[in-house]
């Protein structure tokens, strides 16, 4: 599967793609291990991996059959292209998938937590109209996800409770 900036394989040495991997170091820091997670759209699973090394019971979602197996092949996770909600009970990450999503971030992101008392998820933060051809959804912010908790994670992959000149925004649910 060659990059045509729809996702990342998660071994590319680049700060785009250590974004990515703090994100996922940044969840296991926060879960206890042996939390049941649910990664909803996974990728190419490499996320997946950092969570399962970090002793999380991992189900690896992702709808593209292709980058599942590229999940399975190179980092040995088990991703399937489709879930079954009893499977998971703790957690549901969710990484730069919801602007690509047809349906409004927001609707998606209430689903998720319908399925986990936790639910972390990161989109572009205000992104421009255009930015990317494989995104649908532009200008996400704080008022996009009302009643959420926030935070900003910056180009050198630092999360934190401030905004400055963040990249990503994070926003999650906690019990």
């Amino acid at each position: 599967m060659a990059f045509d900036g729809l996702r990342i394989i998660g071994d590319e040495d680049c700060a785009d793609a250590e974004c990515h991997r703090a994100r996922y170091r940044w969840v296991a820091s926060m879960l206890e291990p042996g939390s049941y997670v649910l990664d909803y759209g996974c990728g190419t699973g490499y996320g997946s991996r950092i969570l399962m090394d970090a002793g999380m019971k991992v189900y690896a979602y992702d709808p593209d059959v292709e980058a599942c197996k590229i999940a399975q092949r190179r980092w040995g996770v088990n991703a399937a292209p489709s879930f079954d909600s009893g499977v998971f009970k703790d957690a549901v990450v969710c990484f730069e998938v919801l602007e690509h999503l047809k349906d409004p971030p927001l609707g998606t992101f209430m689903g998720l937590e319908k399925l986990a008392p936790i639910v972390i998820a990161s989109v572009p933060y205000l992104e421009k109209p255009g930015n990317n051809q494989h995104h649908l959804w532009f200008r996400l912010q704080e008022s996009t996800f009302p009643g959420r908790r926030i935070a900003y994670q910056y180009a050198d992959g630092t999360i934190s409770p401030m905004a400055g000149n963040a990249q990503n925004l994070i926003v999650y649910t906690l019990p």
